[in-house]
């Protein structure tokens, strides 16, 4: 079974794509803009489920990653408010979290799960 489209973003973030299409669960849109007036996307979004999904990763570089800095935790905080305030349910993932299945379960226990319950 392939992937409906091609592989992009890093590779963890491939990994989880391909999850998500092994097990059947609805497409996500890939790299949504959802701020307007800034350069704000989700990884992967469910926008009728108010759904979005963030892979963070090099938390534990040498040196430092994209998501262990100072200015960038507090990036990724704006990013997270800002998505909570569009009315999304917001679920930061790690690379551990794809790579054990787990980033999958919490996906499809919330695809699954009415919005308000």
């Amino acid at each position: 079974m392939s992937c409906p489209t091609p592989p992009r973003g890093s590779q963890p973030e491939r990994e989880l794509a391909t999850q998500l299409h092994l097990a059947g669960v609805a497409p996500p849109i890939r790299n949504l803009k959802f701020w307007e007036g800034r350069r704000l996307e989700f990884d992967f979004a469910w926008p009728r489920e108010h759904l979005a999904v963030e892979v963070n990763g090099g938390v534990w570089r040498v040196g430092g990653g994209a998501h262990s800095r100072p200015r960038a935790i507090l990036r990724d905080y704006e990013k997270a408010q800002l998505a909570v305030l569009a009315g999304y349910r917001f679920l930061p993932v790690s690379p551990a979290d794809v790579k054990s299945g787990r980033a999958l379960r919490m996906i499809e226990h919330l695809l699954a799960k009415p919005r308000d319950a």
